[in-house]
């Protein structure tokens, strides 16, 4: 007995110092294992072996609490589920994320199902999440996989507008899907091949287990390729999905009447969106594949374009009344001036006043939020639209946005190119 209790007594010290220098020597034991292990090579970090499921249930487990615990405190907009920040979502899920994704009707392709973890089908997975939970990760990404953060952090409702699509993404038929996100409507069998029918990848593990659980993965056909690796010799190709064929937009999206902007803004806010100077998640990849040959034809092309009207929208007599006040006497209360001082003269100067009448409604709505949160400024850090939006209320920006859209289009002055406003 006594022996027995000597054992227990070495390896169950009495006294908490008397832990120290075992605790040390099995320390010491577990980090030569470890630099060992590391340095000599053994560990498989190939792509080509799937995680071990225990691995991979338990990365899953950190991911979902991490993106629990990062979001609880943030607070959706009041017009999170509107269809123009849903269509706005659409096009860029449909043109970017549906590449490792895919979206409904479509599977994912075998590119996408090769890496490590796995994209998932949101068409069934995004559910899973909330919509805190969801801006979490499109804004910020994913450590070690291949989900990337948003281009720019300063574009919060950017974010929201893909989060407004996710949230509508699974109750989504493919039809409905292709026009939300203004694709030329692809053929998809009326019966395409059963999940995992025909897999391209012998390692999908697919969540099937639970009442609840709904599939991970998509191996379905047809499926979703990646998509060109440059912008293709017809730049104005890549503007068409948000701005229309005739560059006047899309109805009840809040993409810009591309018709109604001079040539010199245009190019302006080409360049900036190329270099970073003005922030768009949207807009800066798109824009960042242009050469300046590419900018300049860009701009002769929507330059010569007829003017078209922006599509239609509905408004109050009353909120075209407050619009009228405010653009004409603007609001001394909250020092907010009349906007038509600027505005009115857009024909004397378009490169420091653009023409807004007639301009998309939700575009102009975007805008002025934008400039009111100071999350726009177009390189120009004392730009007057920081102060004159500054003021604004919600229904402010609405109203005024309405007045300006309701307006027939002027045409701005002819501005003459040269060299002093290439760099513009």
């Amino acid at each position: 007995m006594s022996q027995r209790r000597t054992i227990l007594a070495t390896l169950f010290p009495a006294r908490v110092t008397q832990w120290f220098g075992p605790a040390l020597v099995a320390g010491g034991a577990a980090a030569i294992i470890g630099v060992v292990t590391v340095t000599s090579g053994v560990l498989d970090l190939t792509a080509s072996t799937p995680h071990p499921q225990g691995w991979a249930t338990f990365l899953h487990y950190v991911f979902n609490r991490s993106v629990a615990h990062h979001s609880a405190d943030l607070t959706p907009p009041a017009d999170l589920d509107s269809e123009p920040r849903i269509i706005k979502g659409a096009v860029y899920y449909s043109r970017v994320c549906a590449n490792c994704h895919a979206g409904p009707g479509f599977g994912q392709s075998p590119v996408a199902l090769a890496l490590r973890p796995q994209p998932q089908y949101l068409v069934t997975q995004a559910k899973l999440f909330d919509a805190s939970g969801l801006f979490w990760i499109v804004k910020h990404g994913v450590k070690y996989s291949a989900m990337p953060a948003w281009t720019t952090q300063s574009r919060d409702d950017e974010v929201w507008s893909i989060v407004a699509f996710l949230r509508a993404l699974p109750g989504l038929d493919n039809a409905r899907y292709q026009a939300l996100a203004g694709m030329t409507p692809d053929p998809v069998p009326a019966a395409a091949p059963a999940q995992g029918e025909g897999s391209y990848h012998p390692d999908i593990a697919m969540n099937n287990g639970g009442t609840d659980a709904v599939p991970d993965y998509s191996v379905s056909r047809p499926a979703v390729a990646f998509g060109r690796g440059s912008i293709g010799a017809d730049p104005t190709l890549a503007c068409v999905q948000c701005h229309g064929a005739d560059g006047a937009g899309r109805a009840g999206a809040p993409f810009p009447n591309l018709t109604l902007l001079d040539r010199v803004t245009f190019k302006k806010a080409l360049t900036q969106f190329a270099t970073g100077a003005r922030h768009s998640g949207y807009m800066q990849p798109v824009a960042a594949q242009l050469t300046n040959a590419q900018i300049d034809a860009l701009t002769a092309a929507f330059g010569a374009m007829p003017r078209r009207p922006s599509p239609q929208f509905a408004a109050t007599p009353a909120q075209l009344a407050l619009g009228e006040q405010i653009a004409n006497k603007g609001i001394p209360a909250a020092r907010v001036n009349a906007c038509q001082i600027c505005h009115a003269i857009n024909r004397a100067d378009s490169k420091l006043y653009p023409a807004i009448a007639g301009q998309n409604v939700w575009y102009l709505r975007d805008q002025l939020a934008l400039f009111r949160a100071g999350q726009r400024d177009g390189g120009d850090p004392i730009n007057p639209m920081l102060a004159a939006a500054h003021g604004l209320t919600d229904p402010q920006i609405a109203a005024v946005s309405a007045w300006y859209a309701a307006r027939p289009p002027e045409a701005p002055a002819a501005v003459p190119e040269n060299p002093k406003t290439a760099a513009d």
